[in-house]
């Protein structure tokens, strides 16, 4: 059963590494985890909260938040939120991919069009494995780093990926080859489901349909090896932008799930958010 995107985010592991890596704090409050983020000067900002494990979460968290004296809690739920305070910051979508059903339905429920890119890709010659050393980590980061380089996004850590690749039980990253050439890849995390997290493919090999190649190679692996869920990560719905396209060809059933936020320092805050807003009007 889903239990939301952000699930992984309650692996203790997980959670280590990232901490380690992005200079947050981690702390526990009871069965569930936060991370805190820290400004110069103004100390602990935010805490941030995702899918927590209990029901009975909102007390103890808001009594750690205050106890640490931060500006905001920001909440990443699968259900409303009944704190008084809290108002609703997004509501957002991911697509499910249900992977017990067998392959020939998988199959089918992709659709026509993704059949044949999938088709495409293999008369190209594209071939799709696990990674397993660290040129072929290395290889498929040159192409991710390229890409958000030439689309101006920002890159996710080198040290928390290439961490997160290490660890078997936490990742798996499927890569493309033309050849002997690394040509894109999709990065999974894994915990109780897959989570398509990242993916990058040369934009000079477009027309091989790697993507599509890559996605569908991973969901049979998946299925082989026991998973019933793949969680294909954020869309958004009636938008045409391309990760959007691309996840909703191969046809998952849509759910929502929420972000929330509600001040813990309402004078903190308010001085947070002045500060975003000249940072982006310097921009």
């Amino acid at each position: 059963m889903w239990q939301g995107t952000y699930k992984i985010w309650q692996n203790k592991e997980f959670c280590k590494l990232y901490a380690q890596t992005s200079h947050r704090q981690l702390h526990e409050c009871g069965y569930t985890k936060v991370l805190v983020s820290q400004q110069k000067y103004l100390g602990n900002t935010t805490l941030y909260l995702y899918n927590p494990l209990s029901s009975d979460w909102t007390l103890p968290v808001d009594s750690l938040a205050k106890e640490l004296g931060v500006a905001r809690v920001w909440a990443y739920l699968t259900q409303p939120c009944l704190e008084k305070e809290a108002f609703l910051k997004e509501e957002f979508h991911t697509t499910l991919i249900p992977l017990h059903e067998g392959e020939e339905k998988l199959w089918k429920r992709v659709g026509d069009k993704t059949r044949n890119m999938v088709r495409k890709g293999k008369k190209a010659g594209v071939e799709v494995s696990l990674a397993e050393t660290q040129e072929d980590f290395e290889g498929w980061w040159a192409v991710y780093h390229q890409l958000t380089q030439q689309i101006g996004f920002q890159s996710q850590n080198y040290d928390f990926c290439k961490k997160l690749f290490e660890t078997p039980s936490l990742s798996k990253l499927f890569v493309a080859r033309l050849g002997s050439k690394i040509i894109g890849g999709c990065f999974f995390l894994t915990d109780d489901y897959p989570l398509y997290w990242l993916g990058a493919f040369d934009r000079a090999y477009q027309k091989t349909s790697a993507g599509h190649v890559t996605m569908w190679e991973a969901m049979l692996y998946f299925m082989s090896h026991g998973c019933s869920l793949l969680d294909l990560g954020g869309i958004s719905v009636g938008e045409t932008d391309g990760p959007s396209r691309f996840k909703k060809n191969f046809g998952g059933d849509l759910q929502k799930a929420y972000i929330y936020e509600w001040p813990v320092s309402k004078m903190k805050n308010c001085f947070l958010k002045v500060a975003s807003k000249l940072r982006t009007f310097a921009k």
